[in-house]
Parts: C-alpha cells; sequence; structure tokens
C-alpha cells in the first residue's frame, strides 16, 4: 500500500515523489484537467506578452510554471508544432534544420491597434 498506492486509487489526488523518487515526496490535490481552449488561451497570453512572438523553448518553460498540466497536454500532443496545427489562433513557424520554432498568432489572429480580430469566415 502505502501513500502511493492510496493516491493511485484516488482520482483527485496524487503523489509526487521529489526527482522521481518515489520513497519521498507529497501528497497534493490533482489540478483539474485543463481544455484544449484553456491551453490555447494560456499560449496566446504568454506570446502576447513576449510580443507576439516568442520561442517555443521560453513559451513551454513559461506554461510549465504556470500550468504543469497544460504543458504535459502539449507534450502528449507531440510538442507546441503540433498543438498549433489543431487550433485555428496559433501558429508555428520553426526555425530550419536547427529544430525549434516561433510560437505567435496566426495572421488573421494578430493584434491590431489594441484588438484581437477574429478569422473572418
Amino acid at each position: 500500500g502505502g501513500l502511493l498506492a492510496f493516491c493511485a486509487a484516488k482520482q483527485e489526488l496524487e503523489f509526487v515523489g521529489s526527482s522521481g523518487d518515489q520513497s519521498c515526496g507529497w501528497v497534493q490535490r490533482k489540478a483539474p484537467e485543463p481544455s484544449d481552449q484553456e491551453i490555447v488561451e494560456a499560449l496566446l497570453t504568454l506570446t502576447d506578452a513576449a510580443g507576439g512572438k516568442a520561442s517555443e523553448t521560453v513559451v513551454m518553460d513559461q506554461l510549465a510554471s504556470v500550468n504543469r498540466r497544460a504543458w504535459e497536454k502539449v507534450g502528449a500532443a507531440g510538442g507546441p508544432a503540433k498543438f498549433c496545427k489543431a487550433d485555428s489562433a496559433l501558429e508555428f513557424t520553426p526555425h530550419g534544420a536547427r529544430g525549434g520554432g516561433w510560437l505567435q498568432r496566426r495572421l488573421d489572429e494578430r493584434v491590431d491597434d489594441g484588438r484581437v480580430h477574429a478569422p473572418a469566415g
């Protein structure tokens, strides 16, 4: 048994081991699973705060510190590039051969004169 087994049986709790060690850690309430739309809004907020375009590494580091579950969900989707393909408001632009890339609003979603314009159609 122990706390690890107890938490595994409870949907609302999780055991967090320090540095991956399951013999030492703490119990915490699981954060609710964020919806894709909540994640998109968080990513848009982070890219807007960076001036409208931000490195995926920087945005993902910031997302992890704000909402770990959202960060995990983007990772499970295959990373920011694949996650952005599934949403009309986000755009991923690769750096090139080096890997990585930039996150930004799609052209028809960008902020103009302080307002966000929804895509036409």
